[in-house]
Formats: C-alpha cells, sequence, structure tokens
C-alpha cells in the first residue's frame, strides 16, 4: 500500500506544504496544457486511504494551449 505522508505521530512535518505545491503545479500545467480524455473510464473502490482509482488507467492527450502564450 502506498502511503506517501505516513499516519499517526509520526507523520511527516512537511505534508500540508507538498499538498498546496501539487495544487499549485496541477493549476499550472492547466493553464499551459490541453488535457482531453481518449476514452471514458470506470472507478473501482480500493481498501486504502485514496478510495477510488481508475480501471486499466485513464488516457489523456496533452497538448499546448492554444490559449498560452509566453
Amino acid at each position: 500500500m502506498f502511503v506517501p505522508f505516513g499516519e499517526g505521530p509520526r507523520v511527516c512535518i512537511g505534508q500540508h506544504f507538498s499538498l498546496l505545491e501539487s495544487r499549485v503545479v496541477l493549476a499550472a500545467l492547466v493553464q499551459r496544457y490541453a488535457f482531453e480524455l481518449l476514452r471514458p473510464y470506470e472507478m473501482q473502490w480500493t481498501p486504502t486511504i485514496i478510495p477510488l482509482q481508475p480501471i486499466g488507467g485513464v488516457d489523456v492527450s496533452v497538448a499546448t494551449s492554444p490559449d498560452f502564450s509566453m
């Protein structure tokens, strides 16, 4: 089981910063690139911290966003 930050009294002290930073990176990627699902996907229940995961992964096409200018 993948537990990136641990649990209990020994939880990672950088957990909140890392989660905030991941949101900032995701926002920058969404602004710069256009993402498109190539096929529909189903979710399945898994008994882990994150309860759902896609069956067989998610196929995505990524292209430079036409609205983005450097």
